[in-house]
């Protein structure tokens, strides 16, 4: 979904909650 992509390209920009957006970053990428 580009709508997901963009969510999280933006919180990697504007992270609001670091600890769950690299949570899910990694369970992106992994």
């Amino acid at each position: 979904n580009i709508n997901n992509l963009d969510k999280k390209i933006d919180s990697l920009f504007m992270p609001v909650k670091p600890d769950s957006r690299l949570e899910e970053i990694g369970r992106g990428v992994l």
